[in-house]
């Protein structure tokens, strides 16, 4: 399905976050993200992580490969969302880290497409922090569209 209004944009991040979510015993369901806002004329999603203690690196802030991840996550989640529901894996990944960010706030991710390709989505993000407002960290990313539904036994039309 193409995204072509909030109203679907919201339903499949809605439903990539949910799936990120599933498995507690995987680094994406423990980060626990929560869909606050997307736009589709943006081509835009923001999703909140609350910091958690496992997070935590020495100085008592949290980890910066915590910080990438939650940056990669958003990013992939929708980059899927706008690859017509393929699996979109992280081909590259650049992160520059502004600021650190301390037990007990949360981060709001905010991801935008800026372009959706046949094959390669470039996307790009913006990490803050939820009580100051403050940019903690920004990335760019490109993700690869490759249709996993065969290896996962899904049904695709003109596949046997």
């Amino acid at each position: 399905m193409k995204i072509s209004s909030n109203e679907i944009l919201r339903e499949e991040m809605e439903a990539a976050i949910v799936r990120a979510n599933e498995d507690k015993t995987m680094m994406n369901g423990m980060l626990g993200g929560k869909l606050v806002d997307c736009d589709y004329e943006e081509k835009s999603a923001t999703i909140e992580y609350e910091t958690q203690h496992w997070e935590n690196n020495r100085a008592g802030y949290v980890h910066g490969g915590i910080i990438a991840s939650i940056l990669d996550l958003t990013m992939g989640d929708l980059s899927i969302t706008y690859s017509d529901e393929v699996w979109t894996p992280t081909v590259n990944l650049q992160v520059s880290y502004v600021r650190p960010i301390k037990m007990g706030d949360a981060i709001l991710c905010k991801a935008y497409v800026v372009s959706d390709g046949k094959r390669l989505n470039q996307m790009r993000s913006e990490a803050y922090s939820r009580d100051t407002g403050k940019l903690l960290a920004t990335a760019t990313g490109v993700y690869f569209c490759t249709d996993t539904r065969k290896e996962h036994g899904v049904p695709v039309k003109g596949l046997a």
